[in-house]
């Protein structure tokens, strides 16, 4: 069941749908989240390379998240009786992987 369940009604009046139908807040529980990420960076001093171009260097990183793929629930349906109460309603990406790459 979703992590904070409500009733979708306006008891109180105040515009405000949160009720929880005498649940506890926080009473549910939401999917599992599994991700693992990585980051290696490396920099490259061009004075090594070329002696006029001391304090200058090269940023080379590769950022790598979810690297196992699991599909990660962000959104679910909340509102008992609802439904989509209890469904997933939206996921984090899948597999990401950046290149980063800066000169200074």
């Amino acid at each position: 069941s979703p992590y904070n369940v409500t009733t979708g009604h306006d008891v109180n009046g105040n515009g405000l749908f949160l009720d929880r139908g005498s649940r506890a807040r926080n009473s549910g529980d939401g999917p599992r989240f599994h991700s693992v990420s990585l980051y290696a960076h490396r920099r490259i001093e061009l004075s090594d390379v070329v002696e006029s171009m001391r304090g200058i260097g090269i940023n080379i990183g590769v950022q790598a998240d979810n690297i196992l793929n699991n599909t990660n629930v962000l959104g679910v349906g909340s509102i008992a009786g609802a439904t989509t109460f209890g469904q997933p309603l939206a996921a984090y990406p899948g597999r990401a992987i950046r290149i980063l790459f800066s000169v200074n």
